[in-house]
């Protein structure tokens, strides 16, 4: 769903073809108040919102609503596409899943005027940030609309990068056995898939000279939101792209706070984007910390797994190393309360049970916070 800034949001019985000429409008618009010749390139900020798998309760459709909306208050932004295409169809898998995110955004872009060019950002919940890597290697593959677009951030809020294959033992059997029965491509994040070459999609998808990480090393930033405790659905590990949780497990988190970052320069590390309810919110360990004598990924067999050392998730080194051969910022957020993975969204996985909207709000103002200061910079870049 299109929702433009500055605008109402728009009904949702209105058609795509509305939008998409609602979107044409408000551009020309633009242009036209900026004193801008038919022909210049006017520039637009374009952020992409992706929710995870279907949920079994529904309203997975809504995930990113409250985001969407947080982003039309801010004004840089000129376009956001709230993804629709994939509502009730993220059982078919990943991969699927990517390229028909990839037909959703390539139809709203192109649907611009040719002079109309794109500083583009992506934002994925859980399954929904492995969808958008997907998406991106369609993007990228495609010329005329990459040639339009200067990538700014990809972001992933708690998404299963590393897969939820967990080691043996009866919670961990219980939490796979419901998620074997929910999720058809469920393979893929057990490492189990094969295709005509026999390398499992998320090992392709992490290859260093593959489509998939070239897409990804082209953004200026790239970030990992990962819950250190509390989230059932994807273990921190996974999150982070990390061998290891270094943080020690409490029995009640006392509040919602950034307990821990990494990879920022030092003008953002100690301001407000990043500023913690614990002010004695430190730096993580290195993601790659837990791997000693591993220093180069393709002499590790894609079958060697180890486990974390809280036992949560069942990982392959080479992975961590592969993904790791990108630069990023990793923030580590720690909640007030259980069943904590869909907190990052304004979301309660359990509806009327916990209230996640403090939550959301908190983590909301973060990330959006660095979006916005991301567009900023790529703004001023071009000017120079």
């Amino acid at each position: 769903m299109l929702l433009e800034i500055g605008e109402p949001a728009p009904p949702h019985q209105l058609s795509a073809h509305q939008q998409l000429r609602s979107t044409i409008s408000e551009a020309d618009r633009l242009i036209r108040a900026e004193g801008m010749a038919d022909d210049s390139i006017r520039w637009m900020n374009v952020v992409v919102l992706s929710h995870g798998i279907d949920a079994p309760l529904g309203n997975t459709d809504r995930d990113m609503h409250y985001i969407a909306d947080r982003l039309r208050d801010i004004p840089d932004f000129d376009l956001i596409i709230d993804a629709e295409d994939n509502h009730g169809r993220t059982r078919e898998g990943i991969d699927v899943c990517g390229k028909r995110l990839a037909a959703e955004v390539i139809e709203v872009l192109e649907y611009q005027k040719k002079h109309v060019h794109f500083r583009l950002s992506l934002i994925g919940h859980s399954l929904g940030g492995l969808i958008i890597r997907s998406c991106l290697k369609h993007l990228y593959e495609k010329e005329s609309t990459w040639s339009r677009i200067v990538p700014v951030s990809y972001m992933s809020l708690t998404t299963p990068h590393l897969g939820v294959r967990r080691p043996t033992g009866l919670f961990n059997y219980f939490i796979d056995f419901v998620a074997r029965l929910w999720y058809n491509g469920r393979t893929k994040l057990v490492l189990e898939d094969q295709d005509e070459t026999g390398i499992p999609l998320l090992f392709r998808m992490s290859d260093p000279d593959g489509p998939y990480m070239k897409a990804l090393a082209s953004f200026s930033h790239r970030y990992l939101f990962a819950i250190t405790q509390n989230d059932i659905v994807v273990p921190y590990c996974s999150a982070s792209m990390s061998s290891h949780n270094p943080y020690a497990v409490q029995s009640k988190p006392l509040s919602h706070r950034i307990i821990g970052h990494s990879g920022f320069p030092k003008h953002l590390s100690g301001g407000e984007h990043l500023s913690s309810v614990d002010e004695a919110g430190h730096c993580p360990l290195s993601a790659l910390s837990a791997l000693p004598g591993f220093e180069r990924a393709e002499d590790i067999d894609r079958s060697f797994r180890q486990h974390d050392p809280h036992y949560e998730l069942e990982y392959s080194p080479r992975m961590v190393l592969e993904l790791n051969s990108l630069h990023w910022r990793r923030v580590d957020l720690e909640f007030n309360g259980h069943f904590s993975h869909d907190f990052v969204i304004r979301k309660a996985t359990i509806p009327f049970v916990v209230d996640a909207n403090e939550a959301g709000e908190f983590a909301a103002q973060k990330f959006l916070g660095l979006l916005q200061h991301d567009h900023e910079e790529a703004r001023a870049e071009k000017r120079e």
